[in-house]
Parts: structure tokens; sequence; C-alpha cells
């Protein structure tokens, strides 16, 4: 089964990278789901567990909370200090019902700041104790799960995908699952994730038939630059999601006709839609790559690259089987010269794998400070720098400010 990851944000949040993570955004899903192309026994499913927040049970709540804790770095005095103000969290929830004062005793209040990275983590023990041990869990060929919904891609026939849903919902975690699958097309979160003919997978815009127009109204009192960069966010957003060309004209002509609803201005709409439909789908969604490779020896190298990973991974490959072409090896890089020298400039056995990411965007920012500091962490957690492994340098440049 086959999990996707990104960094934590904050202390608590920590736990959650010891757990395969929860996606963060529909964006994140996007670059999941980019490139698959589903075989003729492959199902689209997504699942919802039912209140979760209110079903939580306090006792298997912070089992979860202190089994991923303890498997982070985090002191043992300060997962007990956060153990503790987590208790005390759970424990002193009040709330006013008809005028009568109430004590919240399973669940947490959904308003909480730590209740998602809770839920999430809750979660996560689930999945660990509960999916991983259900009888027919290798027919998951890709699973997703964005807080208290789940898509994940089943390779098999229906009656085992029942069998197997109906073995998830048998727990002693409180979770009740409800479920939709189909070979064709699939709602999940703010996408339609349909399949093509070809087996590849489209995505496009979902908006619930109950939706309404709850763009922000151009009378607001909101500042004058917000207002007008609305439809720049929103247009991006629909260039991002929409797969298709086709899809992408027809949503703008929909947000197009919301906007103005809405009293905006024609020449702040098609800013909007101009700026969307020059930038190409894949600037949107990259990302730049922290990585690692390792060769048959146990050697480490820890590298980035900004491109598509797969790409980085050729050119290793390639500078690998040029080396045996260069008449002065001490001047190869890093990985082809220990190659060069301990495998016979044979990659076989090399094994590549992304430890990281960061979001580039497309105004890029800080992105390339943020992953050179990625990349020396990893560096120094991993102890790659020779002797030891594969990089032959470090620096500290990138956590200077200037």
């Amino acid at each position: 089964m086959r999990y996707a990851t990104f960094a934590p944000k904050s202390r608590f949040n920590d736990a959650k990278s010891a757990v395969s993570q929860p996606m963060k955004d529909t964006t994140d899903v996007l670059r999941r789901i980019d490139g698959l192309v589903l075989e003729e026994d492959m199902w689209l499913v997504t699942c919802d567990v039912e209140s979760l927040y209110t079903s939580i049970d306090h006792s298997h709540g912070m089992r979860a909370a202190k089994f991923f804790l303890d498997m982070t770095n985090l002191g043992p005095e300060l997962i007990h200090f956060i153990l503790e103000l987590l208790q005390f969290i759970l424990t002193h929830n009040f709330f006013v019902f008809k005028d009568r004062p109430f004590l919240q005793l399973q669940g947490t209040a959904m308003g909480a700041s730590c209740a998602p990275s809770y839920a999430n983590l809750f979660l996560g023990l689930w999945e660990r104790d509960t999916v991983l041990d259900t009888p027919g869990h290798s027919s998951v060929v890709s699973w997703l799960r964005y807080i208290d919904d789940i898509f994940f891609i089943w390779q098999g026939s229906t009656s085992q995908l029942d069998m197997f849903l109906n073995h998830l919902n048998i727990n002693s975690f409180n979770i009740k699952l409800t479920w939709a699958f189909s070979q064709n097309s699939v709602n999940f979160l703010d996408l339609s994730i349909l399949k093509s003919s070809d087996g590849s997978i489209i995505t496009d815009v979902f908006r619930k038939s109950t939706s309404t127009n709850a763009l922000l109204h151009f009378s607001s009192s909101h500042p004058p630059k917000l207002k007008s960069s609305i439809p720049v966010g929103q247009f991006l957003r629909m260039r991002r999601i929409c797969s298709d060309d086709g899809a992408f004209h027809k949503q703008a002509a929909d947000l197009t006709r919301r906007f103005r609803m809405r009293g905006y201005k024609y020449a702040d709409i098609n800013r909007g839609y101009s700026r969307s439909l020059h930038l190409d789908r894949p600037s949107l969604l990259a990302e730049a790559i922290v990585y690692y490779a390792q060769c048959p020896c146990k050697q480490i190298y820890i590298g980035m690259t900004t491109r598509a990973f797969k790409v980085r991974v050729q050119e290793h490959i390639r500078d690998i089987h040029n080396a045996v072409k260069c008449s002065e090896p001490a001047l190869l890089k890093s990985i082809p010269r220990h190659f060069f020298e301990a495998h016979n400039s044979n990659p076989k056995g090399l094994c590549f794998r992304g430890i990281d990411r960061v979001y580039i965007g497309i105004r890029g920012g800080n992105a390339k400070q943020r992953l050179l500091q990625k990349e020396t962490h990893w560096i120094v957690t991993l102890n790659t720098l020779s002797p030891f492994g594969l990089n032959e340098a470090i620096s500290f440049k990138s956590f200077l400010q200037f």
C-alpha cells in the first residue's frame, strides 16, 4: 500500500511524520494522482468517516498521540507536557445548550486548534491497526486521506471491495465509514476524478448541487486590492484542477458568471482569466524534491531537484554509465565516481526515494532557500557527509538571514 507524505509544520504535527501522512490540500491530491494510469480491473473509491471529531474516544485518541509522539525526536519531558495539555483540552470542553451547561465526554471540539492534528493521529493509528491488518488491503493500489475523507484505488472485484470496506467498519475505534465507488468517476473534496478511455485520470472541479455563490461581494468593505486579487486566485485554482483545456474553459465561463453576479468588474475578471490562461498546468503543480540515493553498499547521497524527479534520476544513471569514458575519475561527481570505483560503473541496485519536498508555486518566493535548508537537514540527520556517505560538502548559508 502506498501513501504520500508532507513535512510537518509544528511540534504537535511532528508526530504525524511518523505515520503515513494525510493530504495537505487539493493541490497535494492532484500531485499524487497526476500521471496515474488505471487498468481495466481498477476502481475509484471514496470513503467518509462519519462524525469523526465527536466520535474519538479519549483513550484511543491519547494512545494515538502518545504512539506517534514517541516515534519523534522530541524529548520525553516535552512529550509528557504535550500529552498533559492535550488531556486537559479534551476533558475541559464545556458548552451551553438551551441555557444548560454540558461537559463533552467523548471526542474533541471541532474549533480547537489541535483538533485536526489530533484527528489525523487518531486515524493514522486506525490505518496501522485496522486498515493494514484487514483482509484484502494488498489490493489497495493507492491510498490518500484528507482528515476524514479518503480516496483510494482498488484493483480487484467489487465483491472483494465490499468485503474489504465492511471489514473496515468492524473496529474498536468507533469508526463508521460510508463509501462510493465507480470505474468511471468519483467526487473527492472539490475534485471530480474521472477515468478516460485510455485509463489515464482526468480531473475537473466538483461543486455540490447545494452550493451557493459564496464569492465575496465586491461591495464588501475589504481593501480594494484584496477584492481585485480574488479572481486571479480563483481562476488559477480552476487551471490547477482542470486537467483538460475544454473543462477549464467551461469552468472559467461559469466562474465569470458568478463573479459578475457578485458585482466584480470585467477588467478584474479578465485579468484573472488571462493570467491563468497563459500558465501551463504543470507549473502550478510543481514542487521541489529532496531525495536520497542509496548504492548497493548502503552508502547514501542526499540531493535536491526542482525538476521532475524521474528526470534527475535518469541523469544520475546516465552519469554512472558515462563515467567509464572519463579520463580523469577524480573530476567526476560523487555518485558516478563512487560507482566507477566500487561498482564497475554498473547502476544495478541503486535506489532512489523522495524524502521531503517544497511547494514552489507560481511566485517561487523563498522556495530555493527552504529547499537548501531541507537538504542540509537531511545530510546532517542521515550523516551522509563523506566519509560516512556520498555527500562531499555541506553549507549552512541557507539558514542565515540577510
